[in-house]
């Protein structure tokens, strides 16, 4: 995370956020103290499943229908897609779009309601 600092401060400039998402969402008791000591906010969410090679197009759009259908918690749902793989970079806003299209709404990341 140090060295992630020393990067991005670099690069992106100064930021007032500090949020961090575990790889693979696993959270382990090191994470959570390291995270703590650098001042950092964990933020958990739900994989679309868009790191399966083996899933289409239109299995990332069920899985996203499905996760936000059966959302049940009681703060917002935060999608992960990753942005090197193909399926997602190349049809993003078709996903979104079918997903407004059942009604669901994009909005801002407000870290403060997690």
């Amino acid at each position: 995370l140090i060295e992630w600092e020393t990067i991005s401060k670099r690069v992106l400039g100064e930021s007032n956020s500090h949020l961090f998402r575990p790889p693979y969402f696993i959270l382990t008791k090191t994470v959570l103290k390291t995270t703590r000591q650098l001042g950092y906010q964990v933020v958990m969410g739900e994989s679309v499943g868009d790191t399966n090679p083996f899933l289409s197009l239109d299995d990332v759009k069920q899985k996203t229908e499905s996760i936000l259908k059966s959302w049940d918690k009681p703060y917002p749902c935060v999608l992960t897609f990753h942005d090197i793989r193909p399926i997602t970079y190349k049809h993003l806003d078709e996903i979104v779009i079918n997903l407004q299209n059942q009604g669901f709404r994009l909005v801002h990341f407000d870290p403060q309601r997690l």
